[in-house]
């Protein structure tokens, strides 16, 4: 059994590359592995931070859906991915691509600065932290990476979430 454990290791998890980190003077053993990355849709229209888009019900309402959207998709990219499984100990950075093209006829919200995409992804993060990409979405423990707009293909955010190592605490 101890032959088959060993194979079926290597075999699933090969990608890995184990480290040992020395956090508030305790050992956690953390899996090192490829970025996550994975598309969800763009946030709707009322999610914008230009202007009173129609009443705060109906913005929370769409917010909901837009959070459980994020979540749904999050969860499925991380059924196939290799990402750690150990993950309450480390900063993850998450990178935003808003690829736009055709975005205003699925009544989806096109953002032409980044401040103004990052704004409307609000509820996207807290999808994220929902599936378990992000421990939580404070300064802490979330980084922003980059954050880019296209018009060259789309309707849709191209998300990358990769761990980063934790910053020395005194």
């Amino acid at each position: 059994y101890f032959v088959y454990f060993w194979a079926y290791f290597f075999k699933h998890f090969f990608l890995f590359l184990m480290v040992v980190v020395w956090r508030r003077s305790l050992w956690v053993l953390v899996l090192v592995t490829e970025p996550l990355r994975f598309t969800v849709p763009l946030p709707p229209r009322s999610q914008s931070s230009n202007g009173q888009h129609g009443h705060w019900r109906a913005k929370a309402a769409s917010r909901a859906m837009y959070l459980q959207e994020c979540l749904v998709d999050a969860r499925q990219a991380l059924e196939g991915a290799a990402w750690p499984v150990i993950r309450k100990q480390l900063p993850v950075r998450v990178s935003l691509v808003f690829c736009l093209k055709g975005g205003r006829k699925a009544g989806r919200y096109q953002p032409r600065d980044e401040p103004n995409a990052v704004s409307a992804f609000k509820a996207g993060f807290d999808g994220l932290k929902a599936a378990g990409v992000l421990c939580d979405d404070s300064a802490k423990w979330m980084k922003l990476g980059d954050v880019s707009i296209t018009s060259k293909r789309g309707p849709y955010v191209e998300v990358l979430a990769e761990t980063i190592e934790p910053e020395g605490e005194e």
